[in-house]
């Protein structure tokens, strides 16, 4: 039988639309993501991020960010996406854009409950498709593994070349 502290480590987590109020958490968290990326993301701009969270609350018809709340309050993860027609049909198809939940809440919910999030708000815009990839060249096997059991097919990869 499991105590009441292992228990709050693994049951979901509150997962909310993000705020503009969520940006220092955000980006504490987005630095963590950059230091732990096999990819040399370019560094983070406050003013850049503060201006793009904005245009995310403004339309969550065509963009969505959701934040993952550990037993404190504290943001522990955070998934951002966004909604557009494909090149040959007017069909919604959601994107996922940045998906980070931090070293310590892994195998806890919140990633699961953030991307059940993420169908969620697909589904009440009437996207008919979701897209999840990996873009930091990290636990590639395990987060395909985890993104299957959330009903993901495996359909390709993304390749990535800087440019000069």
């Amino acid at each position: 039988m499991l105590d009441g502290s292992l228990i709050a480590d693994v049951l979901p987590r509150r997962v909310r639309a993000a705020t503009l109020e969520d940006l220092p958490q955000i980006l504490a968290l987005g630095e963590r993501m950059r230091a732990e990326s096999l990819i040399a993301f370019d560094p983070i701009e406050p003013a850049v991020a503060e201006r793009m969270l904005g245009i995310i609350v403004a339309h969550p018809d065509r963009f969505m960010a959701a934040v993952a709340e550990d037993s404190g309050g504290r943001i522990c993860g955070f998934l951002t996406a966004f909604a557009t027609e494909t090149s040959w049909s007017s069909r919604l198809c959601a994107i996922h854009d940045i998906f980070f939940v931090a070293p310590e809440r892994r195998g806890s919910l919140a990633a699961s409950d953030l991307v059940d999030h993420f169908h969620a708000w697909a589904r009440r815009i009437g996207c008919r498709r979701t897209i999840m990839a990996v873009h930091t060249k990290l636990y590639l096997e395990r987060t395909g593994r985890f993104y299957e059991k959330k009903g993901y097919t495996h359909i390709g990869g993304v390749y990535m070349q800087e440019l000069n």
